[in-house]
C-alpha cells in the first residue's frame, strides 16, 4: 500500500516536471531580431588617454555601425570641434593647417562591408610637443552616408601630453 502511494507522488511529480518543461518551451520564440531604424555611426569610445614617447607616436580610434551590416562599406566623415593646450585658453589654430602636432589624415574613417567596425589613426610629431604640456583633441562625427545620432557617441576626445 505503501509502495502505491510512492508510485502515484512520483508519477504525479514526473507529470508536473514534463508539463512544465512543455510550457515553457512554448514560451520561447525564436524570432529573427530586427532593426527597424536608420544605421547610424558613432564613436566606440568616447574619451582616450594617450602618453606620445618615441615608441607611441599613434593612436587607433575607432568607429562602429549602429544597425544591420551591410554589403557595402560605408564612409563616415569627421571634424575637429577644438584643440586645446590643458592649463591655458590657448586653441592650437593650425590643427587644420600643416598638423603641428599632429595628422588626422582626410578626416574620415571607412566602415567595410560586412563589417561593424572602422578605424583611423591620429599621428603625432612629439618633436613639435613641448614636454609637461597636455592638450585636448575634440572629433565629432558628421553625418554622410549614416546618420549621426546624439542617443550614441557622436564626439571623441583625446587627451594627450609628452
Amino acid at each position: 500500500m505503501k509502495n502505491m502511494k510512492n508510485m502515484k507522488s512520483i508519477k504525479y511529480f514526473l507529470t508536473t516536471i514534463i508539463a512544465g518543461m512543455f510550457l515553457f518551451a512554448a514560451c520561447e520564440k525564436n524570432e529573427p531580431i530586427v532593426f527597424d531604424d536608420p544605421s547610424h555611426a558613432a564613436f566606440e569610445i568616447t574619451t582616450k588617454t594617450v602618453t606620445v614617447t618615441d615608441e607611441i607616436t599613434e593612436v587607433e580610434v575607432s568607429v562602429m555601425l549602429v544597425g544591420p551590416h551591410e554589403n557595402r562599406a560605408f564612409e563616415v566623415p569627421f571634424s575637429i570641434v577644438d584643440t586645446l593646450e590643458i592649463g591655458t585658453d590657448e586653441y592650437i589654430n593650425n590643427v587644420e593647417e600643416g598638423n603641428q602636432i599632429m595628422s588626422l589624415g582626410d578626416k574620415k574613417v571607412t566602415i567595410p562591408a560586412n563589417s561593424s567596425f572602422g578605424t583611423f589613426n591620429i599621428e603625432f610629431n612629439h618633436n613639435n610637443m613641448d614636454a609637461g604640456e597636455q592638450y585636448v583633441l575634440t572629433l565629432y562625427l558628421e553625418e554622410g552616408e549614416l546618420l549621426v545620432s546624439p542617443a550614441y557617441n557622436p564626439g571623441f576626445a583625446l587627451i594627450f601630453f609628452k
